[in-house]
């Protein structure tokens, strides 16, 4: 009898035995997957946590530079574009208002000077007198100068336009009109030779309005 229990005890035993260890390898298995899981969750939070502060760095470094720009004065170029006439709009201006006035019947000089009141072009009828042309050209010269026709500041300004008229080269006279691109003041034309200031402004304009479009889209 004895014997039977001790061998009915020995098969057992084996089963007795698994269920502990079929027990504590589910516990290991479960807190090795949960760790996992925690382990890719704490990386991807690091993750999302170091793209919020470059996010977060790089937004104030942009703010910091726009504060200092913003409460910087800029400095001043050391180069500069300028717009002036150049020589071929200024021969097509020339040659438009001497024929805007010969149609007209009348001899005349046209003389066309840049931004800086150099002459850059001059045109004269067949028999128009050589001495206008210096008229012409310091008619343009007070008409950038002043930045508006020369009708116009006689009228409005007469105590600027009798200064104007000592300095050398300025002729404070009728005919002179102020060229103006994307509202840049590029140069000025003067004009002598009909028989009043207000036919040789007229003759100018005539020549401006026809060049309108070119002036106003000139790269």
């Amino acid at each position: 009898m004895n014997r039977l229990l001790m061998k009915h005890r020995r098969l057992e035993s084996p089963r007795i035995s698994i269920f502990p260890g079929l027990f504590t390898y589910s516990i290991i298995r479960i807190c090795y997957k949960m760790r996992k899981h925690f382990n890719d969750w704490y990386r991807s939070s690091n993750v999302m946590l170091k793209n919020t502060y470059r996010i977060l760095r790089g937004t104030a470094m942009a703010l910091t530079v726009i504060a200092f720009s913003a409460g910087t004065p800029a400095q001043a170029a050391d180069v500069l574009n300028v717009k002036t006439i150049g020589t071929d709009l200024a021969r097509d201006l020339a040659d438009g208002t001497v024929k805007a006035c010969e149609d007209k019947g009348y001899s005349i000089t046209a003389a066309v000077v840049d931004r800086s009141i150099q002459i850059i072009a001059v045109l004269r009828s067949q028999f128009a007198a050589i001495q206008i042309l210096d008229i012409a050209a310091g008619k343009a010269r007070a008409a950038i100068m002043a930045g508006t026709p020369t009708t116009n500041l006689r009228a409005n300004r007469p105590d600027l336009a009798a200064n104007l008229m000592h300095l050398d080269g300025i002729m404070m006279m009728d005919g002179g009109l102020p060229i103006n691109a994307a509202g840049v003041r590029i140069g000025a034309v003067g004009v002598s030779g009909a028989p009043g200031g207000d036919i040789d402004e007229a003759c100018a304009q005539e020549a401006l309005n026809t060049l309108v479009d070119r002036i106003e889209f000139a790269e």
